[in-house]
């Protein structure tokens, strides 16, 4: 009889953050599409996972609860994935609440912003999209996507929301040493997300980058990813190696950026 792959996505996104689906819609495609192992890893909160943990408990799927830290940095854009976190924990809640508080204030910001710059653009139409999780600028782009001021959302973090563009108001983010600090205590492990999003000019600037970060306590890389090539993926998979991390992957999906759940 032949062996059927077995397809893991450690790196998934819903609603409670900027995804299309709920936990439980998500969880339940990943099943159809024959995905054993699945990480919820929703950007800056915990709110999907005792929905997704209650759901799969009973499916032939194992669940990891994650999250997705945005993190300080002048290099790139850095985001940490933690694995295995408990979702009760309460000095990473509080954390977490703070900055849906500031997350809360900026999208208000960055409507004013456009609204500024000509944009019919209101914050009722956000809620709208912001049904259920953390307001963030994805929210915003797809009222911009229906508004006709973009084809798509990859149009859109293009031409507005980002430096010197309209719309553009900057995030607070967490430091790399609190959000490393905070995965530990609530159980997890902290991995560096897409290494791609950096930035570097070349691997060796990351390897000296990651070389930083494995003091701090990081303890892998996403090396698979759909940001990456597969020429990447193998540079990644091998510093891993060198440096004795783990080597984890994922879709980043969310539903409408052309992504496949379970693939790299």
């Amino acid at each position: 009889m032949q062996n059927k792959q077995v397809k893991i996505d450690l790196h998934t996104h819903s609603k409670a953050s900027d995804g299309l689906l709920t936990p439980t819609e998500l969880l339940t495609m990943a099943i159809a599409n024959n995905i054993k192992v699945l990480s919820l890893t929703d950007h800056d909160t915990l709110l999907g996972i005792n929905e997704a943990i209650v759901y799969s408990k009973d499916k032939n799927i194992t669940f990891i609860p994650g999250i997705e830290f945005s993190v300080k940095t002048t290099q790139g854009s850095y985001h940490l994935l933690g694995y295995n976190i408990d979702h009760t924990y309460k000095p990473l809640l509080e954390k977490l609440q703070h900055l849906a508080t500031m997350r809360e204030t900026r999208a208000d910001r960055i409507v004013d912003d456009l609204q500024k710059h000509g944009f019919n653009i209101s914050r009722e139409e956000v809620c709208v999209e912001c049904t259920e999780g953390a307001i963030g600028r994805p929210h915003i782009a797809r009222v911009l996507v229906k508004n006709g001021y973009a084809e798509n959302i990859t149009e859109v973090f293009q031409k507005f929301l980002i430096p010197g563009t309209p719309g553009y108001v900057p995030k607070e983010k967490i430091t790399l040493e609190d959000a490393i600090k905070l995965t530990y205590d609530a159980g997890g492990i902290p991995v560096i997300a897409h290494p791609h999003s950096l930035e570097f000019e070349n691997l060796d600037k990351f390897e000296n980058f990651l070389k930083e970060n494995i003091e701090y306590g990081i303890k892998g890389i996403e090396a698979y990813s759909s940001m990456h090539t597969l020429e990447e993926c193998a540079e990644y998979v091998k510093l891993a190696k060198r440096y004795n991390l783990l080597i984890t992957g994922g879709s980043d999906y969310h539903g409408d950026k052309d992504e496949t759940i379970g693939y790299y």
